[in-house]
């Protein structure tokens, strides 16, 4: 059985002998993992801008919207015009959107870098 300090010397000698002067780990300390580097991008021209309607395409205000990116949710509401839009958030964004007397409707975009992704959302009308 190799002790903690058999265990260090044994690590020294093995990145030694790969060539490497410094060792590799401190003995009794736990390395960290070096953070990925967030990604650059422009959060005005990142994200979606998106207009909810009914079924004839005419606009539908006051929808409530609720984004979801991974376990983070956030809400909005369309204006009168029926459009709404969301900046500087990346990757698979559900959205679920819900208007009084109207069916709810799911849908999913993916979002990515410098780039606006635009999306219509149709409601339609309970029966």
């Amino acid at each position: 059985m190799i002790g903690r300090s058999g265990l260090a010397a044994l690590i020294l000698v093995a990145a030694i002998m790969s060539g490497c002067t410094t060792p590799l780990v401190q003995p009794g300390r736990t390395p960290r993992p070096t953070p990925s580097p967030s990604p650059t991008f422009q959060l005005e021209q990142t994200g979606i801008d998106g207009r909810v309607v009914d079924e004839n395409g005419e606009p539908l205000a006051e929808v409530r919207l609720v984004l979801r990116l991974g376990v983070r949710r956030g809400t909005a509401a369309t204006t009168a015009d029926g459009t709404f839009f969301d900046r500087g958030n990346l990757g698979e964004i559900g959205i679920t959107a819900s208007l009084e007397g109207y069916q709810t409707e799911e849908t999913t975009v993916i979002v990515v870098p410098d780039e606006i992704t635009e999306i219509e959302i149709v409601l339609v009308p309970h029966d």
